[in-house]
């Protein structure tokens, strides 16, 4: 008897220590389910976050466009009813724009492209540019002898669409 009793006292703690770590593996692999269903909600969740986010900023980029849209075009017009009524405000304009060119650039070739509209116009303030140029040159960083050659003549404008202010020259032939 007392065999037997030892025998099944020995089967139930076997039998309670397999149950106690199939119990262990089920909790485990329970939790691990959950956390991995966890995960997924968390990244779901930050995924809609972050699209919601993408197209609020997308909004607000067109918005911004279409109100300097906006802005361009008044400025244009204003700017067209501003050169036809004042000869002297374009001619200035023309003047700074070369001027600018020259600054940006800091060569000492530059060429001149305009409008074959203009080309008498930039013709005119090409030669003021250069010598505001050469002085801002001499006051601003102290190179006197700072020269400059606008690559940019009577005849080549006669015969050409356009003369090129960016270094390169893009000359197109009339037809």
């Amino acid at each position: 008897k007392e065999k037997t009793f030892e025998i099944e006292i020995k089967g139930m703690k076997e039998f309670q220590k397999a149950k106690q770590e199939y119990m262990e593996s089920q909790i485990g692999n329970i939790k691990e389910e959950f956390e991995s269903r966890y995960r997924r909600k968390e990244q779901e969740k930050r995924i809609t976050h972050s699209t919601v986010v993408n197209q609020s900023r997308l909004l607000k980029m067109l918005s911004r466009n279409k109100a300097m849209l906006k802005v361009l075009n008044q400025v244009q017009l204003s700017l067209i009813k501003k050169i036809k009524s004042d000869e002297r405000f374009y001619k200035d304009l023309i003047k700074k724009l070369i001027l600018q060119g020259m600054i940006t650039l800091m060569e000492h070739r530059v060429n001149i492209k305009c409008l074959k509209r203009d080309v008498s116009l930039v013709a005119s303030v090409a030669d003021d540019a250069c010598h505001e140029f050469q002085k801002l040159v001499k006051d601003q960083l102290g190179i006197e002898d700072y020269k400059i050659c606008l690559l940019y003549t009577s005849d080549a404008a006669d015969d050409l669409l356009c003369v090129d202010l960016g270094g390169r020259r893009i000359i197109k032939k009339k037809k």
